[in-house]
Protein backbone atom coordinates (compact mmCIF):
# COMPACT_ATOMS: atom_id res chain seq x y z
CA UNK A 1 0.00 0.00 0.00
CA UNK A 2 2.60 2.30 0.74
CA UNK A 3 4.77 1.73 -2.37
CA UNK A 4 1.62 2.47 -3.99
CA UNK A 5 0.58 5.49 -3.10
CA UNK A 6 4.54 6.92 -3.09
CA UNK A 7 4.56 5.51 -6.84
CA UNK A 8 1.49 7.67 -7.51
CA UNK A 9 2.81 10.58 -5.62
CA UNK A 10 5.83 10.65 -7.99
CA UNK A 11 4.09 10.35 -11.00
CA UNK A 12 1.66 13.17 -10.16
CA UNK A 13 4.85 15.32 -9.01
CA UNK A 14 6.40 13.92 -12.74
CA UNK A 15 3.12 15.36 -14.48
CA UNK A 16 3.05 18.79 -12.44
CA UNK A 17 6.89 19.48 -13.45
CA UNK A 18 6.30 21.51 -16.85
CA UNK A 19 3.98 23.29 -15.14
CA UNK A 20 6.01 24.10 -12.30
CA UNK A 21 8.51 25.38 -14.62
CA UNK A 22 6.17 27.10 -16.92
CA UNK A 23 5.45 29.19 -13.55
CA UNK A 24 8.63 30.01 -12.57
CA UNK A 25 9.18 31.15 -15.77
CA UNK A 26 6.57 33.90 -15.58
CA UNK A 27 7.02 34.72 -12.01
CA UNK A 28 11.13 35.67 -13.12
CA UNK A 29 9.57 37.76 -15.37
CA UNK A 30 7.59 39.42 -13.40
CA UNK A 31 10.05 40.01 -11.13
CA UNK A 32 12.65 41.29 -13.44
CA UNK A 33 10.13 43.64 -14.68
CA UNK A 34 10.66 47.79 -14.24
CA UNK A 35 9.60 48.88 -10.55
CA UNK A 36 5.62 50.16 -10.16
CA UNK A 37 5.89 53.83 -10.03
CA UNK A 38 2.99 53.96 -7.36
CA UNK A 39 1.38 52.47 -4.51
CA UNK A 40 -1.14 51.32 -5.81
CA UNK A 41 0.37 49.81 -9.12
CA UNK A 42 3.19 48.38 -6.46
CA UNK A 43 0.48 46.66 -4.60
CA UNK A 44 -1.42 45.30 -7.35
CA UNK A 45 2.17 44.26 -8.85
CA UNK A 46 2.60 42.34 -5.43
CA UNK A 47 -0.92 40.51 -5.20
CA UNK A 48 0.15 38.93 -8.82
CA UNK A 49 3.38 37.72 -7.61
CA UNK A 50 1.70 36.46 -4.63
CA UNK A 51 -0.62 34.70 -6.82
CA UNK A 52 2.44 32.96 -8.79
CA UNK A 53 4.00 32.12 -5.82
CA UNK A 54 0.55 30.70 -4.48
CA UNK A 55 0.32 27.95 -7.44
CA UNK A 56 4.14 26.65 -7.36
CA UNK A 57 3.58 26.51 -3.33
CA UNK A 58 0.98 24.31 -4.27
CA UNK A 59 2.85 22.03 -6.66
CA UNK A 60 5.65 21.80 -4.73
CA UNK A 61 4.01 20.92 -1.44
CA UNK A 62 3.97 17.03 -2.75
CA UNK A 63 7.63 17.08 -2.52
CA UNK A 64 7.75 19.01 0.89
CA UNK A 65 8.34 16.83 3.99
CA UNK A 66 6.84 17.07 6.83
CA UNK A 67 8.59 18.02 9.98
CA UNK A 68 6.89 16.63 13.65
CA UNK A 69 9.42 16.94 16.25
CA UNK A 70 9.91 20.68 18.38
CA UNK A 71 13.34 22.38 18.50
CA UNK A 72 13.21 22.04 21.74
CA UNK A 73 13.72 17.73 21.28
CA UNK A 74 17.18 19.03 19.36
CA UNK A 75 18.47 20.91 22.35
CA UNK A 76 20.92 18.12 24.09
CA UNK A 77 22.20 17.21 20.92
CA UNK A 78 22.99 20.79 19.95
CA UNK A 79 24.79 21.32 23.62
CA UNK A 80 26.74 18.19 22.98
CA UNK A 81 27.82 18.94 19.84
CA UNK A 82 28.95 22.41 20.96
CA UNK A 83 31.20 21.04 23.89
CA UNK A 84 32.49 18.19 21.76
CA UNK A 85 34.21 21.41 18.90
CA UNK A 86 35.57 23.01 21.45
CA UNK A 87 32.43 25.89 22.24
CA UNK A 88 33.24 27.51 25.66
CA UNK A 89 29.32 27.97 27.39
CA UNK A 90 29.30 26.14 30.32
CA UNK A 91 27.65 29.71 31.94
CA UNK A 92 25.12 29.45 30.14
CA UNK A 93 22.31 27.12 27.98
CA UNK A 94 19.58 27.42 25.27
CA UNK A 95 15.87 26.95 26.56
CA UNK A 96 12.56 26.93 24.75
CA UNK A 97 10.63 29.91 25.97
CA UNK A 98 7.19 30.75 25.47
CA UNK A 99 7.86 34.45 25.10
CA UNK A 100 10.52 34.34 22.39
CA UNK A 101 10.23 30.96 21.20
CA UNK A 102 14.05 29.56 22.35
CA UNK A 103 16.13 31.70 24.29
CA UNK A 104 19.92 31.75 26.34
CA UNK A 105 19.87 31.48 29.86
CA UNK A 106 21.98 31.59 32.75
CA UNK A 107 23.35 28.77 34.81
CA UNK A 108 25.63 30.36 36.98
CA UNK A 109 26.09 33.74 38.43
CA UNK A 110 28.17 36.11 36.64
CA UNK A 111 28.55 40.10 36.23
CA UNK A 112 28.61 42.54 33.49
CA UNK A 113 31.48 42.45 31.40
CA UNK A 114 32.18 38.80 32.18
CA UNK A 115 32.96 36.58 29.47
CA UNK A 116 30.17 33.97 28.92
CA UNK A 117 30.41 32.08 25.91
CA UNK A 118 32.75 31.68 23.21
CA UNK A 119 31.77 29.82 19.68
CA UNK A 120 35.36 28.76 17.53
CA UNK A 121 35.46 29.29 13.77
CA UNK A 122 34.82 25.18 13.43
CA UNK A 123 31.05 25.54 14.67
CA UNK A 124 30.56 28.65 12.48
CA UNK A 125 28.92 28.43 8.41
CA UNK A 126 30.09 30.93 6.57
CA UNK A 127 29.68 32.72 3.15
CA UNK A 128 32.91 31.85 2.35
CA UNK A 129 33.10 28.90 -0.29
CA UNK A 130 35.88 27.06 -2.33
CA UNK A 131 35.55 27.55 -6.17
CA UNK A 132 36.98 23.45 -5.62
CA UNK A 133 33.42 22.54 -4.60
CA UNK A 134 30.36 22.30 -7.13
CA UNK A 135 28.67 24.52 -4.96
CA UNK A 136 31.19 27.10 -5.00
CA UNK A 137 31.62 26.72 -8.86
CA UNK A 138 28.47 27.39 -9.64
CA UNK A 139 28.80 30.55 -7.67
CA UNK A 140 32.18 31.62 -8.77
CA UNK A 141 30.51 31.41 -12.47
CA UNK A 142 27.35 33.55 -11.96
CA UNK A 143 27.81 37.21 -11.53
CA UNK A 144 24.73 37.95 -9.72
CA UNK A 145 25.82 35.12 -6.94
CA UNK A 146 29.13 36.55 -6.82
CA UNK A 147 28.17 39.65 -5.59
CA UNK A 148 25.18 38.52 -3.39
CA UNK A 149 26.66 37.06 -0.09
CA UNK A 150 23.74 36.84 1.44
CA UNK A 151 22.34 34.45 -1.26
CA UNK A 152 25.30 32.83 -0.93
CA UNK A 153 25.04 31.62 2.47
CA UNK A 154 21.41 30.63 2.22
CA UNK A 155 22.21 28.05 -0.61
CA UNK A 156 24.97 26.72 1.65
CA UNK A 157 22.92 26.30 4.86
CA UNK A 158 20.17 24.56 2.20
CA UNK A 159 22.85 22.37 0.94
CA UNK A 160 23.61 21.30 4.51
CA UNK A 161 20.28 20.78 5.54
CA UNK A 162 19.63 18.28 2.53
CA UNK A 163 22.77 16.18 4.30
CA UNK A 164 21.56 13.85 6.72
CA UNK A 165 25.52 13.35 7.60
CA UNK A 166 26.21 17.37 7.98
CA UNK A 167 28.48 18.78 10.66
CA UNK A 168 25.97 21.40 11.03
CA UNK A 169 23.17 18.87 11.77
CA UNK A 170 22.83 19.65 15.20
CA UNK A 171 22.51 23.39 15.05
CA UNK A 172 20.15 23.04 11.44
CA UNK A 173 17.35 21.16 13.78
CA UNK A 174 17.67 23.87 16.31
CA UNK A 175 16.79 26.31 13.53
CA UNK A 176 13.07 27.99 13.41
CA UNK A 177 10.70 26.59 10.71
CA UNK A 178 8.31 29.36 11.16
CA UNK A 179 9.57 33.17 11.23
CA UNK A 180 6.73 36.75 12.06
CA UNK A 181 8.57 38.32 9.30
CA UNK A 182 6.41 40.01 6.78
CA UNK A 183 7.80 36.94 4.25
CA UNK A 184 5.52 35.08 6.04
CA UNK A 185 2.58 37.02 5.94
CA UNK A 186 -0.61 36.33 4.53
CA UNK A 187 -2.18 39.17 2.19
CA UNK A 188 -4.50 40.08 4.49
CA UNK A 189 -1.63 40.46 7.72
CA UNK A 190 -0.11 42.60 4.68
CA UNK A 191 -3.02 45.14 4.26
CA UNK A 192 -2.65 45.92 7.69
CA UNK A 193 0.07 47.81 7.01
CA UNK A 194 -1.24 50.63 4.41
CA UNK A 195 -0.34 53.94 4.55
CA UNK A 196 2.76 52.80 6.55
CA UNK A 197 5.85 54.19 5.21
CA UNK A 198 7.72 50.48 5.66
CA UNK A 199 5.40 48.84 3.05
CA UNK A 200 7.38 50.27 0.12
CA UNK A 201 10.18 48.20 1.47
CA UNK A 202 8.31 44.97 2.83
CA UNK A 203 7.07 44.65 -0.97
CA UNK A 204 9.95 45.38 -2.40
CA UNK A 205 11.90 42.65 -0.21
CA UNK A 206 8.93 40.18 -0.96
CA UNK A 207 9.68 40.73 -4.85
CA UNK A 208 13.65 40.58 -4.53
CA UNK A 209 13.66 37.02 -2.68
CA UNK A 210 10.67 35.59 -5.32
CA UNK A 211 13.03 36.98 -7.93
CA UNK A 212 15.82 35.13 -6.39
CA UNK A 213 13.80 31.80 -6.13
CA UNK A 214 12.76 31.92 -9.95
CA UNK A 215 16.14 32.88 -10.77
CA UNK A 216 18.21 30.22 -8.95
CA UNK A 217 15.51 28.10 -10.42
CA UNK A 218 16.21 28.44 -13.83
CA UNK A 219 20.42 27.40 -12.83
CA UNK A 220 19.20 24.55 -10.91
CA UNK A 221 17.17 23.61 -13.62
CA UNK A 222 19.68 22.85 -16.06
CA UNK A 223 22.63 20.71 -14.15
CA UNK A 224 22.41 17.58 -15.15
CA UNK A 225 20.32 15.43 -12.62
CA UNK A 226 23.06 12.97 -11.77
CA UNK A 227 25.42 16.50 -10.66
CA UNK A 228 22.48 17.74 -8.58
CA UNK A 229 22.98 18.71 -5.21
CA UNK A 230 20.27 17.06 -2.92
CA UNK A 231 18.41 20.45 -2.27
CA UNK A 232 18.64 21.20 -5.85
CA UNK A 233 16.57 18.00 -6.64
CA UNK A 234 13.48 19.47 -4.92
CA UNK A 235 14.07 23.11 -4.83
CA UNK A 236 11.31 24.90 -3.44
CA UNK A 237 9.95 28.22 -2.01
CA UNK A 238 9.22 27.28 0.93
CA UNK A 239 12.92 26.03 1.41
CA UNK A 240 14.56 28.50 0.02
CA UNK A 241 12.44 31.39 2.01
CA UNK A 242 13.21 29.16 4.86
CA UNK A 243 17.36 29.68 4.64
CA UNK A 244 16.73 33.53 3.17
CA UNK A 245 14.97 33.95 6.23
CA UNK A 246 17.55 32.51 8.71
CA UNK A 247 20.36 34.10 7.02
CA UNK A 248 18.10 37.30 7.20
CA UNK A 249 17.27 37.21 10.94
CA UNK A 250 20.41 35.88 12.46
CA UNK A 251 23.16 37.14 10.17
CA UNK A 252 26.84 38.36 11.53
CA UNK A 253 30.13 39.14 10.15
CA UNK A 254 33.58 37.47 10.86
CA UNK A 255 37.29 38.21 9.64
CA UNK A 256 37.51 35.53 6.86
CA UNK A 257 40.05 32.68 7.62
CA UNK A 258 42.76 34.39 4.84
CA UNK A 259 42.50 37.67 6.96
CA UNK A 260 41.36 39.54 3.98
CA UNK A 261 37.85 41.29 4.87
CA UNK A 262 34.71 39.87 6.28
CA UNK A 263 32.12 37.11 5.70
CA UNK A 264 28.48 36.65 6.39
CA UNK A 265 28.56 34.40 8.97
CA UNK A 266 25.66 31.95 11.07
CA UNK A 267 26.90 31.79 14.68
CA UNK A 268 25.27 29.08 16.60
CA UNK A 269 24.30 29.59 19.97
CA UNK A 270 25.10 33.38 19.67
CA UNK A 271 21.83 33.46 17.45
CA UNK A 272 19.87 32.25 20.24
CA UNK A 273 20.31 35.44 21.92
CA UNK A 274 17.40 37.60 22.14
CA UNK A 275 17.71 41.43 21.85
CA UNK A 276 17.35 44.31 24.60
CA UNK A 277 18.59 47.81 24.68
CA UNK A 278 22.31 48.48 25.63
CA UNK A 279 25.32 47.97 23.70
CA UNK A 280 27.63 45.83 21.77
CA UNK A 281 29.09 42.82 23.72
CA UNK A 282 30.04 40.43 20.84
CA UNK A 283 33.51 40.31 19.09
CA UNK A 284 35.60 38.34 17.51
CA UNK A 285 39.18 37.09 19.11
CA UNK A 286 41.80 36.47 16.26
CA UNK A 287 43.79 35.41 18.88
CA UNK A 288 41.90 32.25 19.67
CA UNK A 289 40.10 32.45 15.92
CA UNK A 290 36.66 32.78 18.22
CA UNK A 291 33.14 34.79 18.28
CA UNK A 292 33.26 36.08 22.02
CA UNK A 293 30.07 37.14 24.27
CA UNK A 294 30.51 39.16 26.76
CA UNK A 295 27.65 39.57 29.39
CA UNK A 296 25.59 43.15 29.10
CA UNK A 297 24.10 42.94 32.60
CA UNK A 298 24.49 40.70 35.76
CA UNK A 299 22.63 37.60 35.76
CA UNK A 300 21.70 35.33 38.16
CA UNK A 301 20.85 31.25 37.37
CA UNK A 302 17.29 31.20 35.48
CA UNK A 303 17.72 34.78 33.82
CA UNK A 304 17.74 34.98 30.64
CA UNK A 305 20.88 36.26 28.99
CA UNK A 306 20.00 38.90 26.09
CA UNK A 307 22.56 40.85 23.51
CA UNK A 308 22.03 44.02 21.75
CA UNK A 309 21.60 43.69 18.51
CA UNK A 310 22.60 47.41 17.42
CA UNK A 311 20.88 50.46 16.85
CA UNK A 312 18.47 49.77 14.32
CA UNK A 313 14.85 51.53 14.18
CA UNK A 314 11.77 49.34 14.54
CA UNK A 315 11.07 49.34 10.84
CA UNK A 316 14.22 47.57 10.58
CA UNK A 317 13.45 44.65 13.38
CA UNK A 318 10.13 44.25 11.99
CA UNK A 319 11.21 43.68 8.15
CA UNK A 320 14.47 41.70 8.53
CA UNK A 321 13.63 40.27 12.24
CA UNK A 322 10.21 39.61 12.56
CA UNK A 323 9.61 41.39 16.19
CA UNK A 324 8.77 45.18 17.37
CA UNK A 325 10.91 46.90 20.18
CA UNK A 326 9.08 48.94 22.68
CA UNK A 327 11.53 50.20 24.37
CA UNK A 328 13.53 51.67 21.27
CA UNK A 329 15.98 54.31 22.07
CA UNK A 330 16.95 54.41 18.28
CA UNK A 331 13.60 54.30 16.58
CA UNK A 332 13.31 56.71 13.60
CA UNK A 333 11.20 56.99 10.54
CA UNK A 334 12.54 58.02 7.15
CA UNK A 335 10.90 60.55 5.31
CA UNK A 336 11.23 60.54 1.48
CA UNK A 337 12.11 64.12 0.56
CA UNK A 338 14.45 65.60 -2.81
CA UNK A 339 15.03 68.78 -4.64
CA UNK A 340 12.80 69.16 -7.27
CA UNK A 341 14.80 69.47 -10.77
CA UNK A 342 12.35 72.49 -11.85
CA UNK A 343 13.64 74.28 -8.46
CA UNK A 344 15.14 77.59 -9.57
CA UNK A 345 17.56 76.93 -6.92
CA UNK A 346 18.14 73.21 -7.92
CA UNK A 347 22.19 73.58 -8.51
CA UNK A 348 23.19 75.66 -5.65
CA UNK A 349 21.22 73.00 -3.36
CA UNK A 350 22.30 70.12 -4.68
CA UNK A 351 25.83 71.46 -4.53
CA UNK A 352 25.34 72.26 -0.73
CA UNK A 353 24.03 68.89 -0.52
CA UNK A 354 27.08 67.38 -1.76
CA UNK A 355 29.64 69.60 -0.02
CA UNK A 356 28.15 68.55 3.69
CA UNK A 357 27.30 66.20 2.73
CA UNK A 358 24.07 65.02 3.46
CA UNK A 359 23.10 61.54 4.02
CA UNK A 360 19.38 61.29 1.74
CA UNK A 361 19.05 57.42 3.49
CA UNK A 362 19.17 59.08 6.64
CA UNK A 363 16.38 62.03 6.78
CA UNK A 364 14.23 61.02 9.73
CA UNK A 365 12.01 61.76 12.42
CA UNK A 366 13.17 60.02 15.79
CA UNK A 367 12.17 59.75 19.24
CA UNK A 368 15.06 61.48 20.44
CA UNK A 369 14.78 65.15 22.48
CA UNK A 370 15.56 66.87 19.29
CA UNK A 371 13.69 64.11 16.80
CA UNK A 372 15.51 65.32 13.45
CA UNK A 373 18.62 63.62 12.37
CA UNK A 374 21.17 65.84 11.56
CA UNK A 375 20.81 64.87 7.63
CA UNK A 376 17.47 65.97 7.68
CA UNK A 377 17.78 69.29 9.68
CA UNK A 378 20.50 70.04 7.39
CA UNK A 379 18.35 68.80 3.96
CA UNK A 380 16.00 70.86 5.16
CA UNK A 381 17.39 74.14 5.96
CA UNK A 382 18.78 73.45 2.02
CA UNK A 383 16.15 73.30 0.41
CA UNK A 384 14.43 76.40 2.46
CA UNK A 385 17.43 78.23 1.81
CA UNK A 386 17.17 81.93 0.04
CA UNK A 387 19.39 82.77 -3.37
CA UNK A 388 21.61 85.33 -1.07
CA UNK A 389 21.84 82.53 1.90
CA UNK A 390 22.46 79.95 -0.43
CA UNK A 391 25.35 81.58 -2.29
CA UNK A 392 26.67 82.92 1.53
CA UNK A 393 26.66 79.04 2.45
CA UNK A 394 28.47 77.98 -0.54
CA UNK A 395 31.73 80.31 0.48
CA UNK A 396 31.67 78.21 4.01
CA UNK A 397 34.72 75.40 4.53
CA UNK A 398 32.61 72.29 4.36
CA UNK A 399 33.66 71.74 8.60
CA UNK A 400 31.89 75.31 9.33
CA UNK A 401 29.00 74.38 7.01
CA UNK A 402 28.74 71.11 8.72
CA UNK A 403 28.43 72.70 11.71
CA UNK A 404 26.10 75.40 10.75
CA UNK A 405 23.40 73.39 8.74
CA UNK A 406 23.44 70.30 11.36
CA UNK A 407 23.40 72.65 14.74
CA UNK A 408 19.98 72.92 15.75
CA UNK A 409 21.18 75.53 18.24
CA UNK A 410 22.12 77.67 15.58
CA UNK A 411 19.96 79.11 13.01
CA UNK A 412 20.66 79.83 9.01
CA UNK A 413 18.21 83.10 9.70
CA UNK A 414 14.69 83.31 11.55
CA UNK A 415 12.92 83.12 8.45
CA UNK A 416 14.47 79.75 6.82
CA UNK A 417 13.65 78.60 10.65
CA UNK A 418 10.64 79.47 10.11
CA UNK A 419 10.10 77.53 6.84
CA UNK A 420 11.75 74.59 7.70
CA UNK A 421 9.47 73.94 11.01
CA UNK A 422 6.29 74.84 8.78
CA UNK A 423 7.13 72.90 5.86
CA UNK A 424 8.24 70.11 8.56
CA UNK A 425 4.97 70.17 10.47
CA UNK A 426 3.17 70.24 7.31
CA UNK A 427 4.67 67.02 5.55
CA UNK A 428 4.28 65.39 9.15
CA UNK A 429 0.73 65.65 8.46
CA UNK A 430 -0.06 65.28 4.93
CA UNK A 431 1.99 61.24 5.97
CA UNK A 432 -0.30 60.85 9.15
CA UNK A 433 -3.21 61.33 6.29
CA UNK A 434 -2.25 58.63 4.38
CA UNK A 435 -3.06 56.00 7.04
CA UNK A 436 -6.40 54.52 6.73
CA UNK A 437 -7.44 54.64 10.51
CA UNK A 438 -6.02 57.13 13.02
CA UNK A 439 -3.63 56.02 16.34
CA UNK A 440 -6.86 55.95 18.64
CA UNK A 441 -8.66 53.65 15.97
CA UNK A 442 -5.32 51.37 16.44
CA UNK A 443 -5.16 51.50 20.10
CA UNK A 444 -9.20 50.25 19.99
CA UNK A 445 -8.27 47.52 17.34
CA UNK A 446 -4.93 46.43 18.98
CA UNK A 447 -7.03 45.16 22.31
CA UNK A 448 -9.13 43.07 20.00
CA UNK A 449 -8.86 39.29 20.67
CA UNK A 450 -9.38 38.61 17.12
CA UNK A 451 -6.73 39.43 15.39
CA UNK A 452 -3.87 36.91 14.18
CA UNK A 453 0.13 37.48 15.70
CA UNK A 454 1.04 39.03 12.45
CA UNK A 455 -1.30 41.79 12.35
CA UNK A 456 -1.25 42.20 15.99
CA UNK A 457 3.28 43.24 14.72
CA UNK A 458 2.25 45.32 11.83
CA UNK A 459 -0.43 47.32 13.83
CA UNK A 460 2.08 48.28 16.46
CA UNK A 461 4.61 49.09 13.62
CA UNK A 462 2.26 51.80 11.90
CA UNK A 463 0.82 52.75 15.33
CA UNK A 464 4.63 53.63 16.63
CA UNK A 465 5.06 55.81 13.05
CA UNK A 466 2.51 58.02 13.91
CA UNK A 467 3.65 58.22 17.29
CA UNK A 468 6.87 59.45 15.46
CA UNK A 469 4.83 61.73 13.12
CA UNK A 470 2.54 63.37 16.18
CA UNK A 471 6.29 64.13 18.02
CA UNK A 472 7.68 65.65 15.31
CA UNK A 473 4.76 68.10 14.64
CA UNK A 474 4.21 68.76 18.54
CA UNK A 475 7.77 69.40 18.35
CA UNK A 476 7.47 72.10 14.46
CA UNK A 477 4.42 73.38 16.50
CA UNK A 478 6.50 74.46 19.68
CA UNK A 479 9.87 75.40 18.07
CA UNK A 480 7.70 78.09 15.52
CA UNK A 481 5.76 79.77 18.72
CA UNK A 482 9.20 79.88 21.16
CA UNK A 483 11.35 80.81 17.82
CA UNK A 484 11.69 84.53 18.68
CA UNK A 485 12.56 84.13 22.45
CA UNK A 486 15.27 81.52 21.44
CA UNK A 487 18.21 82.88 22.62
CA UNK A 488 20.62 81.81 19.11
CA UNK A 489 22.90 83.24 17.09
CA UNK A 490 21.82 83.86 13.49
CA UNK A 491 24.68 82.94 10.69
CA UNK A 492 26.08 86.52 10.15
CA UNK A 493 28.19 85.32 7.10
CA UNK A 494 30.58 83.85 5.07
CA UNK A 495 33.72 82.54 7.38
CA UNK A 496 32.41 84.23 10.24
CA UNK A 497 31.45 80.39 12.46
CA UNK A 498 33.17 81.11 15.62
CA UNK A 499 30.65 83.69 16.18
CA UNK A 500 28.05 81.16 15.98
CA UNK A 501 27.48 80.06 19.21
CA UNK A 502 24.69 79.78 21.81
CA UNK A 503 24.41 83.14 23.40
Amino acid sequence: MGKKNRSNKDAKAKRSKPEEDAIVSSLLEKTSSLLATNAKEQWNEHVAIRELLDKIQKIQVQTEKDEKQKRSDFLPKFSEWLKENGADSENVEVYSSSDYDCGVRAVTTFQAGEKIFNIPRKLILTSEHSSSTFLGSIIETDKLLRVMPNVVLALKLLNESHEEDSFWKPYIDILPRKFSTPLFFTQEELSALQGSQVLNNVLNLYRSIARQYAYLHQIFKKIPTNNKLNFMKSFTYSQYRWAVSIVMTRQNQIPCSSGNGLHLALIPFLDMCNHCEGHFTTDYDLSTDSCVCFALYSYKPGDQVFIFYGPRSNSDFFVHSGFYYEENKHDLLHIKLGISSSDSLYTLKTQLLSQIPVNVKNLAVTNAEFPLTKDLLAFLRIFCITEDKGKQLAEETVENLQSLLCDHSVQVSKQNEKKVWSFLETRCSLLLRQYPTTKEQDDEALESCDLSENTQLAMKLRRNEKLLLIKAMSFCKDTKEHLLEDHLVIYPGPNSFLACVIL
